[in-house]
């Protein structure tokens, strides 16, 4: 069997990565308060990233473009219908009105618990939901 040295420098990445990643853990994990070395473990992971995307262990095949895709692949292929920027839109008015409300909360004392659970779950959803739009977008120009 013959080796492949683009292979070897894959898996050789790979495992780079993720000798990595266990440092960056292990960082976080044994010195939780001391932030020159939390900042070593911060750089760990986003040279880790770097090096699992280098890696193309994982990669996936293409789309085929042939006339019998299946609609599901079609409807990824799409751009964001209009209803989805409307929802973006309109969670981060909430999240701005939720924001309100937490102020006026924090104006009075901090007596109710409900606006934080409100501002933190629409900002986690409004991440997600605009973090999906943005990969897409990205996606499909990459796809160009």
């Amino acid at each position: 069997m013959k080796h492949d040295p683009d292979r070897l420098k894959w898996y050789g990445l790979f495992g780079l990565a993720t000798i990595m990643i266990v440092c960056a853990g292990a960082t976080f994990y044994m010195w939780p308060n001391n932030f020159p070395i939390r900042l070593i473990g911060l750089l760990f992971i986003l040279v880790s990233v770097y090096l699992f995307k280098k890696s193309i262990i994982y990669r996936r095949p293409r789309f085929s473009t042939s006339d019998t895709e299946d609609t599901h692949v079609k409807a990824a292929k799409r751009h964001p219908s209009f209803l989805m920027w409307v929802v973006g839109v309109v969670l981060i008015v909430a999240w701005g009105l939720s924001f309100l409300y937490l102020d006026k909360d924090a104006i009075d004392g901090y007596h109710d618990v409900l606006p934080v659970y409100l501002f933190t779950g629409i900002g986690l959803t409004c991440g997600l939901f605009w973090a999906y739009l943005i990969a897409k977008l990205i996606w499909l120009r990459g796809r160009r």
